[in-house]
């Protein structure tokens, strides 16, 4: 059985995930033959190798063409939209239906928390950073990277959590953001070893959608290794996410 480890060494986010399924071998180009299936422009993507702390992988950059140069995620930017509006974008894109059942779902986990928050309904959620374009792209990245590569399970570490306050589109919010919290909800958390946001809504949603084990590293044969290089450059820790993917024996089923 294929098999894959979520390694968050620094937490992860969606595109720490998409740096480090190209770093395992998938193509950018793969990436945006995918991507060319959603209605949806004014930006570009782009993969450099870069290195945190003497450990090298691959970051996966958005570029919004109105903007110029590429921005982070939570920075408030982007095109806002509602979950409706991501549902009805993804059912009539050229994706394939088990990609689009993930990326709605995925953006399903993330509306669900954000109602809850700010207390409205799921559909009426307007998504502010997680619903930007870069967002939107990091998720179906995930989606088909996940699906491309034949995983047929994911299990992961420990979730560090980080700390401090985070600033986005409604203000000043403790770490992990409230969104992000309640998605993580059941999942083993740890503080990480940096006062930062670690763990960005998109990144719990995807980790919530896809892994199914947070018992440590399970029992594999490895493959594959990928480094996702998140944007920041920490003193602590590399900011990394590793993906390791491997043959795990197949258990009877009880």
């Amino acid at each position: 059985m294929k098999i894959a480890y979520f390694d968050c060494i620094s937490g992860m986010s969606g595109d720490m995930l998409a740096g480090a399924l190209i770093d395992a071998g998938l193509d950018l180009s793969f990436f945006k033959k995918e991507l060319r299936k959603v209605a949806v422009d004014g930006y570009a993507v782009r993969a450099e190798r870069q290195s945190r702390l003497g450990i090298s992988g691959t970051r996966f950059i958005v570029e919004l063409k109105e903007a110029g140069h590429g921005h982070e995620h939570g920075n408030g930017h982007g095109h806002g939209r509602s979950f409706s509006d991501i549902v009805k974008l993804i059912r009539a894109s050229r994706l394939a239906p088990a990609v689009k059942d993930d990326v709605i779902d995925i953006f399903k986990i993330v509306a669900r928390a954000e109602g809850k928050i700010h207390n409205r309904s799921m559909n009426d959620v307007h998504f502010h950073e997680v619903g930007a374009v870069d967002s939107i792209i990091d998720i179906v990245c995930a989606a088909v990277g996940i699906r491309a590569l034949g995983i047929q399970k994911a299990c992961a570490s420990q979730i560090p959590a980080g700390s401090g306050v985070v600033r986005c589109a409604h203000g000043v919010f403790p770490v992990p953001a409230p969104a992000t919290a309640e998605i993580l909800k059941g999942i083993p958390l740890v503080k990480g070893a940096v006062r930062q946001e670690l763990v960005t809504p998109t990144g719990a949603a995807i980790i919530r959608h896809f892994v199914s084990s947070f018992d440590g590293f399970p029992q594999m044969q490895i493959g594959t290794i990928g480094y996702g290089v998140g944007s920041k450059d920490f003193k602590e820790i590399p900011n990394l996410f590793r993906l390791m993917i491997g043959e795990a024996p197949d258990t009877p089923s009880a």
